[in-house]
């Protein structure tokens, strides 16, 4: 966070010295703490560019003036898995991450457990919290990690084109039929390739996921557990049908385009950028991208949860603050994680973990009261969420998945045979659980 500790130690005043650190025994005071410097790593990220987390920590830093902290990207580490090299690499004290069992595997665990930190903190407020966060990150019977965030799937929605077509907005309690009447009116495709006009009702992306919610929402499973799986279920036939039903969409209904998985001209866009450039009413993608990530949203729009069938259901990438088995500064590290997590401010721009935070203010305005109702409905009682784990056993097993459930979507496969297919590719498919 700076090149130098030394301006901040020396205006440490005794009176301040005496407060942070008591009297030694014969009325002697304590020596001012030796500065210690914390390494902070962010997935994905080549440096400190999340200004929330940057004014996090410089908060941190001048209630703790002993301790400065260095944020460090690890954007050139593998996808889904920090191995013990990046950790040792970056010399990471406390870092972000998703849940991985992996992290605790072996004789030698990459991070420390926080059940002692966890019940010796008066006040902890576990059931704070959003619903199955604290569990995603609890395993060997206690927690490993903080949450600090999540992402969640929405329906993004384009108000002008609703608008334009005289369209009710999607509500909040809307299900599968709702979804395919607003999809079929706002649908006013003409022509093919360069000579097409209009815009689809909704945008998918064949190998962004989006499929895996509405099995849930229909009542089916692809996993024996959908928050700790341990073994695929292939035989449930609610899942073919919630399958097929997404594939029509496209097929049968015509209201999304059926896209080649990696062509990249000009009308095969990924899904968002499509919505951005307004050739979409709706799509589905995470909080984070909310106003658009490359190409602005230069339109008005809203968001509601994703349509209900039996129940509700959604995709969710949760992140936590983890402590780095490797750190020589502990205490510290703690301190860290305890500022961050307890922190009545937002610390990134996703959904706040913390429900308190979530529900705050200054959180609704930033993401915009719809899309905060919206993202908190993944959590409410009822619902399910496909959780993606951070490792490479469910990196290989969401490849296998949508590399399967592309060609239903394209019609070269029903969604009975992609089943077939996913139990051969995929029959010996485990993760194990510590």
């Amino acid at each position: 966070m700076r090149t130098t500790i030394v301006g901040k130690i020396m205006i440490i005043t005794m009176a301040a010295a005496l407060l942070l650190t008591g009297c030694a025994s014969g009325g002697q005071p304590m020596p001012t703490p030796a500065p210690v410097t914390l390494c902070f790593g962010v997935p994905f990220q080549a440096s400190n560019t999340d200004p929330l987390l940057v004014q996090a920590i410089e908060r941190f830093e001048q209630e703790h003036p002993h301790i400065a902290v260095e944020i460090k990207g690890t954007s050139a580490a593998p996808a889904y898995y920090p191995t013990t090299g990046m950790i040792e690499a970056l010399q990471l004290d406390v870092f972000i991450w998703g849940p991985d069992p992996t992290l605790i595997a072996g004789e030698q665990p990459l991070v420390m457990g926080l059940e002692p930190f966890i019940g010796g903190t008066e006040g902890f407020a576990e059931e704070d919290f959003l619903p199955h966060l604290m569990d995603i990150f609890r395993w060997e019977g206690q927690p490993y990690a903080i949450p600090a965030d999540v992402d969640v799937g929405v329906m993004y929605y384009n108000r002008d084109l609703f608008d334009a077509q005289g369209v009710a907005y999607p509500q909040p309690d809307w299900d599968w039929q709702d979804f395919l009447n607003i999809a079929q009116q706002l649908t006013t495709v003409t022509g093919e390739g360069e000579q097409q006009s209009g815009h689809w009702g909704f945008i998918a992306h064949s190998i962004a996921g989006d499929i895996f919610p509405f099995v849930l929402q229909h009542g089916g499973t692809l996993f024996d557990d959908p928050f700790k799986p341990t073994r695929l279920v292939f035989d449930d036939p609610l899942a073919a049908e919630a399958v097929q039903w997404y594939a029509d969409l496209g097929l049968e209904y015509k209201v999304m385009p059926i896209v080649e998985r990696y062509q990249v001209d000009g009308h095969s866009r990924v899904p968002t950028d499509k919505f951005s450039l307004q050739e979409a009413a709706m799509v589905i993608d995470g909080v984070g991208v909310h106003g658009g990530d490359i190409v602005p949203w230069d339109f008005e729009w809203g968001a509601v949860p994703l349509p209900r069938d039996q129940t509700y259901g959604t995709w969710a990438w949760p992140r936590a603050y983890f402590i780095a088995a490797r750190t020589a500064h502990p205490q510290e590290a703690r301190a860290l994680v305890r500022s961050l997590s307890e922190s009545a401010q937002e610390v990134t721009g996703l959904l706040p973990a913390r429900r308190s935070v979530a529900e705050s203010d200054g959180s609704r305005q930033r993401m915009g009261p719809a899309l905060a109702d919206a993202a908190l409905a993944a959590f409410d009682s009822d619902a399910l969420a496909v959780v993606w784990y951070w490792n490479d056993a469910y990196f290989n097993l969401y490849r296998g998945l949508v590399d399967q459930s592309y060609w239903a979507i394209i019609g070269d496969a029903t969604a009975a045979e992609m089943m077939d297919r996913l139990q051969k590719d995929l029959a010996g498919w485990t993760m194990g659980w510590p």
